[in-house]
């Protein structure tokens, strides 16, 4: 703020200069932009989280099928695991929203992604939607699990 010392010699405040005004901005923006970056990185550390988890899920259907001998699979949706065999499914947490290319449909509804005994799997691409954040996943035909970008 500026005083003016007028040829009376009263003193008189002018306001704020520009410069103050544009400091004053310019940190309000600084600290808008912390906050809003504070509220988003728990929420891409929960869906970067998941994705390992998801690969790591995936990488043990995998395993089991080359290990046991027989197919295994993850499956989700309504009735994902009902009639299944414990073994050889694995379920997909509720908390995970999850769209597969190609679909194949399961028992009650149910999607699955099915491992085989050679390592090879059903192939497509696994989208996922976790604490607000979309990931995706691609499972080639070898079985292999990759995280690619979900945009």
């Amino acid at each position: 703020m500026t005083t003016r010392t007028s040829a009376t010699g009263t003193r008189t405040e002018a306001g704020f200069t520009l410069l103050e005004l544009l400091v004053v901005v310019a940190v309000l923006g600084l600290l808008a932009g912390l906050a809003g970056y504070s509220v988003q990185a728990p929420k891409a550390r929960a869906a970067q989280a998941e994705a390992g988890r998801m690969q790591t899920l995936l990488a043990g259907a995998r395993a089991r099928a080359i290990q046991s001998g027989v197919a295994s699979q993850v499956v989700w949706g309504p009735g994902a695991a009902d009639g299944a065999d414990p073994a050889r499914t694995f379920v997909l947490p509720p908390s995970v929203e999850a769209a597969w290319r190609p679909a194949l449909p399961g028992p009650s509804g149910a999607q699955a992604i099915r491992f085989f005994p050679d390592g090879s799997a059903t192939p497509g691409d696994l989208e996922l939607t976790v604490a607000g954040a979309a990931l995706r996943l691609r499972i080639d035909p070898w079985g292999r699990v990759h995280a690619i970008d979900a945009n």
